[in-house]
């Protein structure tokens, strides 16, 4: 009986949830250390906190998620894009796009901090095989590779937090391949807003999974897929998305 190979992304989703503990000491690490972080950062009110929160102020929706030293509720994609810009300061900005995503995401639907941690853990184990998979070739070409695979890695996390099934997790890393982004040309605390939009990103993509939308399941290997259009054929490898890191 002939069966069809499973894509890229159906593979990485399985297998990390069959690994999905590798990741979980680091996980509760950034969790604890970068919740933490940013009402510090909101206190500073220098010119990169004015004008984000003179953003939020013109253009923010209120909801059930919060921003740490923040007055008020925020939608959790509001929420995510300034707890991810703010605490881009005290970690990578794919990692701080996946605790901003989380945060955001587990306070609208009231998930306790150990679901959380074990969705940071998630998105962590998919961004660590996408970086072994074609984060070299994506930086030998000069591309943000923070930006073309932290969204996908922090969707994976929104998607573990919502408890979206494996097909619509597939679904959800499809439309953040659309969604994935970002250069080099920031410069200084500005390219911090990048893990906020990263973060706001992942939310938007796992949500239009949940609710029925689907993206392209070869969204890495596929002709016109990330790894092809970023790295380059020849300059990465699918391999890595199977395997857990050898130091987790």
């Amino acid at each position: 009986m002939n069966t069809v190979p499973r894509s890229a992304s159906a593979t990485l989703v399985a297998s990390v949830l069959r690994d999905s503990g590798a990741t979980h000491s680091r996980a509760a690490g950034y969790w604890l250390r970068l919740r933490n972080a940013v009402a510090p950062r909101v206190a500073l009110r220098d010119g990169f906190v004015e004008s984000l929160m003179a953003v939020l102020r013109a253009d923010a929706i209120a909801g059930l998620s919060s921003i740490a030293g923040v007055e008020g509720a925020f939608t959790a994609r509001d929420a995510a894009f300034a707890n991810g810009a703010l605490m881009a300061a005290e970690a990578p900005l794919p990692v701080a796009a996946i605790v901003a995503a989380v945060a955001a995401l587990a306070q609208e639907i009231q998930a306790d901090d150990a679901a959380a941690i074990g969705a940071v853990a998630f998105g962590l184990d998919v961004l660590d095989r996408l970086e072994r998979a074609a984060g070299a070739g994506m930086r030998a070409r000069s591309h943000l590779a923070e930006g073309l695979l932290g969204v996908p890695a922090a969707t994976a996390a929104a998607g573990r937090t919502i408890g979206l099934s494996d097909a619509a997790m597939v679904d959800a890393l499809g439309v953040a391949g659309s969604l994935a982004s970002g250069s080099r040309e920031w410069q200084g605390y500005d390219a911090d807003l990048l893990a906020g939009w990263i973060a706001r990103s992942a939310i938007l993509a796992a949500r239009l999974a949940q609710f029925g939308f689907s993206g392209p399941a070869e969204v890495f290997e596929g002709r016109k897929g990330l790894f092809n259009a970023y790295a380059g054929p020849g300059y990465y490898s699918v391999a890595p998305l199977t395997q857990a890191a050898p130091d987790s």
